[in-house]
């Protein structure tokens, strides 16, 4: 399952504690998920907390994702304007600037 994913994303920066790091910036809203892990090693463990030390960050950028559900909890389907279409094409763009 995804999780921390940030919408709605004009610019982000993430740095380390003496200041360096990298920013992130586009014209259209993103979606970016920070993470100590990147999906494949997460699906490798079945608990989080057999999961290795953690060692770098990862952060995913994305144009949009696709929601897990509906409106409850009962098999909805999600509402059409909240769904990826198959058929279109979706196009994004960003800059990534290191930062002192």
């Amino acid at each position: 399952q995804e999780n921390a994913n940030k919408t709605g994303v004009r610019w982000a920066e993430f740095v380390n504690k003496d200041g360096f790091g990298i920013r992130i910036d586009a014209d259209d809203a993103l979606e970016i998920s920070p993470s100590y892990y990147t999906p494949i090693e997460t699906e490798s463990y079945d608990h989080d907390y057999k999961l290795p030390e953690y060692e770098k960050v990862v952060y995913k950028v994305n144009c949009r994702m696709m929601g897990v559900g509906g409106d409850d909890s009962w098999g909805s389907r999600p509402l059409v304007q909240y769904k990826n279409q198959t058929n279109w094409e979706y196009n994004y763009s960003f800059v990534i600037t290191p930062v002192k």
